[in-house]
């Protein structure tokens, strides 16, 4: 059995270019015979659609242009894809782009949009359902993996609800998934010119594409100036110009091409008029070839249909003297020879040019920038100017990117054969470079009394800094910063600073207050404090000159306070202000003091000993107390009057060696406690037996210092060896433990590290067991 194949098509004009064609077999997923690109998209190609938005359900008004990330979008009942610019209902988007499959397979696309809408894929128009609302539909085609195919998917809206829900895609081994972004290249891709659809797309004439040509070996058609829709060919131009001034008298060429309707069936005979020559095609058969020069009837015939559209093509060219076409005329049986009638001719409407894009996006920026532009119509030519001024097609031509390194505003419009231009598009770059720093102050801004030397700084190297010491705002031709500014006065220092290829700082701003010395403040010869009997007071200022104001008690003390004159008698308790004041100086610090008069202080209870003095076997350990709370303890042990510079005490002093033990006790507020004594006479063995056994010879504890070394050797005889758990503490003169160290069992000596003593005398315990052995270190190094 033979397969049946079909063939899929999509009708070009002689001007449209490259035919995509598509075929498949029943029962098989259509497949693209075209070979489409495996190359990279170019260098910086932004993933996602150009999405074009129109007003009207046919692409009818334009609105605006730009590149979204994936087809995903709901805009409800009410909402707008540019709202105050797109209607609600009654619009339509076209997305454009490219799509690049991951693997190699059939393909499943399904897509749900309110209202209708179709996908072309490689030209291939395979999923379409130009109709109302919102089911997903679906559609199969064979794709190659890594191959770039032009992609193209259109949505209308008429009322309600409005979306593009979704286009996914799935295959083997790839998943039901939303067509992902990473897939999707916003390059627009050719575009063919559609079949005519006379309901919506079309208008009566034909588009006339006019061209000037070189006067040497003439190129035709060699560069496009204006398109238009001509309502019918009937034309002489003498020996002007078609279109003066841009269209040439001579050497200049013109295309007709669209649709044209017959009225009947038959075989229709074709007539041509041109000065100088032309030629006709009619369903793509070239039927009236006469390309000369000048000037008569040709013919030729073709079999048409009546009510079907047919591609119809005129080409002409001049050369020089008189120039026009006077026609097209038909005729055929039922049909009189005329000139084709306009409402027989069908055009395509023209589209327009998308408006050219600005990446990066305009703005400021802090350096010069490279700006791209780039129109969704692809193959547009662009147009710009860089003055304000509106482009036009004599504009220079945008040939990869402007370098941006000034304030700039580039205005753009996009040209493209057989299309409206685009309307313009604008985009203002401001360049402003880095601010310099702004420069700051050492010392800062305060109040002085001397002259001070203020360095200025900025974070950036070779800046020039301009100053003002006026209040008033620096610029350029202010002092200039070579040195620290010397300030004596009250002052407004202001500053700015500049570097070539920066922007200026902003301005700093600092204020220096000086104020003249104060004078010396006042003092007292009488402390304040508690006394039993009156005193009299002196004051004084070290201010040679300078007048003291003093009161009493709660009085205010102030410029009209007493003048200081004679010392002044202080005979209850009171407090006691004065303050110093000179021309020319700041009023000095007030001093206060507060005398108690006439109240006897309570006197500290008087230190005592836990054991009186007397003579006594062995060492003993003495406790000081006093009844007086919160007291301090000094005391001596080398018979000297003890003061606040004695030792302090904070633990029971070691008495090992007979001596003069004193002490007093001390508390503010309160008169010192009287000074006591004991004299301590020690005599007998240092020992304690405790349970050593009687038959036992009695432990001893010799200490041998190194005169070469900070290390003094402890042994012990007659104990044998320490025991598990012994340990040594040693206690300075105060009684206070500096040292407790654990022994080992076994030993009969320990090597003591003494370079963290001073000089002086400590007492050294060993412990072990039952056993205690005390001896006496002295250091003076």
């Amino acid at each position: 059995m033979k397969k049946k194949y079909l063939l899929y098509f999509i009708v070009f004009s002689a001007l449209a270019g490259m035919i995509v064609s598509g075929w498949d077999m029943p029962g098989e997923a259509p497949a693209l015979s075209k070979n489409f690109t495996a190359n990279p998209p170019p260098p910086d190609t932004p993933h996602g659609l150009i999405g074009s938005y129109y007003n009207g359900e046919q692409f009818d008004a334009y609105v605006a242009t730009r590149i979204d990330s994936v087809i995903q979008f709901d805009w409800g009942n009410s909402g707008s894809p540019f709202p105050g610019q797109i209607n609600h209902d009654h619009f339509s988007v076209r997305w454009v782009g490219y799509i690049k499959p991951p693997v190699t397979g059939t393909y499943t696309f399904h897509a749900n949009s309110d209202d209708g809408g179709r996908l072309i894929i490689g030209g291939l128009d395979f999923l379409d359902y130009w109709g109302t609302c919102c089911n997903d539909f679906s559609a199969t085609i064979f794709l190659k993996a890594d191959s770039l195919y032009p992609f193209v998917f259109e949505m209308h809206q008429g009322t309600g609800g409005a979306n593009a829900k979704y286009v996914e895609w799935e295959a083997p081994g790839l998943p039901l998934e939303l067509v992902p972004n990473s897939a999707l290249y916003a390059i627009a891709p050719p575009v063919a010119l559609p079949k005519p659809d006379v309901s919506r797309d079309t208008a009566h004439g034909l588009i006339g594409y006019y061209y000037n040509d070189p006067n040497v070996s003439p190129n035709w058609f060699d560069t496009l100036v204006i398109t238009r829709i001509d309502p019918q060919i009937n034309f002489d131009w003498g020996n002007g110009s078609p279109i003066p001034p841009r269209i040439q008298t001579d050497y200049f060429s013109v295309r007709w091409v669209g649709f044209v309707r017959a009225p009947v069936t038959g075989t229709y005979t074709f007539h041509t008029w041109s000065d100088d020559g032309s030629r006709l095609w009619v369903a793509g058969q070239k039927i009236i070839d006469y390309w000369s020069t000048c000037c008569s009837d040709h013919a030729g015939t073709i079999d048409l249909n009546a009510g079907v559209l047919y591609p119809i093509v005129l080409e002409y060219h001049e050369i020089g003297g008189g120039a026009g076409v006077h026609y097209i005329n038909w005729e055929a049986p039922g049909l009189p020879l005329e000139n084709i009638p306009t409402n027989d001719y069908y055009t395509v409407k023209l589209s327009t040019v998308s408006p050219p894009l600005f990446y990066p996006q305009p703005g400021i920026y802090v350096d010069s920038v490279r700006v791209f532009m780039v129109s969704p119509t692809n193959g547009s030519q662009i147009h710009y100017t860089l003055d304000g001024s509106t482009p036009d097609e004599n504009s220079p031509i945008d040939t990869g990117y402007i370098l941006i390194n000034k304030n700039t505003q580039i205005n753009a419009v996009a040209y493209h054969d057989g299309m409206v231009q685009s309307v313009m598009s604008s985009a203002t770059y401001r360049i402003i470079p880095p601010l310099v720093s702004t420069p700051s102050f050492y010392p800062g801004q305060g109040i002085y009394g001397d002259s001070i030397k203020v360095v200025i700084s900025t974070r950036e190297d070779s800046t020039v800094i301009y100053y003002t010491l006026d209040g008033s705002t620096p610029d350029t031709t202010s002092i200039l910063y070579s040195r620290p500014v010397e300030i004596d006065s009250t002052t407004r220092l202001k500053a700015f600073a500049v570097k070539s290829g920066m922007s200026p700082s902003n301005v700093a701003s600092a204020t220096y207050t000086f104020l003249p010395p104060a004078a010396a403040a006042p003092t007292f010869s009488v402390a304040a404090g508690n006394y039993n009997d009156p005193q009299t007071v002196s004051i004084t200022s070290t201010t040679s000159g300078a007048i003291i104001h003093y009161v009493t008690g709660n009085d205010a003390l102030n410029d009209a306070s007493p003048v200081y004159s004679s010392p002044i008698t202080i005979g209850k308790t009171t407090t006691l202000k004065a303050f110093a004041e000179k021309d020319g100086l700041r009023t000095s610090d007030v001093t206060i003091a507060t005398y108690t008069i006439g109240t006897q202080q309570e006197k500290v209870d008087s230190p005592s000993f836990s054991l009186p003095g007397g003579h006594y076997n062995g060492i003993k350990q003495i406790a000081i107390t006093t009844k007086t709370q919160g007291a301090t303890i000094y005391y001596t042990t080398d018979g000297k009057t003890p003061d606040s510079n004695s030792n302090v005490y904070v633990a029971p002093v070691l008495i090992m060696d007979s001596m003069t033990l004193k002490a007093i006790a001390t508390r503010v507020g309160m008169h010192p406690s009287d000074i006591i004594s004991a004299t301590y006479i020690i005599s007998g063995a240092i020992q304690d037996t405790g349970a050593i056994n009687d038959k036992l010879p009695v432990p001893k504890l010799t200490i041998s210092p190194n005169p070469a070394t900070d290390i003094a050797r402890l042994t012990w005889t007659n104990m044998v060896y320490t025991l598990d758990g012994a340990y040594l503490t040693v206690t300075d003169s105060r009684g206070a433990i500096m040292q407790r160290i654990n022994i080992k069992g076994g030993y009969t000596y320990y090597d003591l590290n003494t370079s963290t003593y001073s000089n002086g005398v400590y007492f050294v315990r060993i412990v072990s067991g039952n056993s205690i052995l005390l001896g006496k270190l002295i250091i003076g190094r």
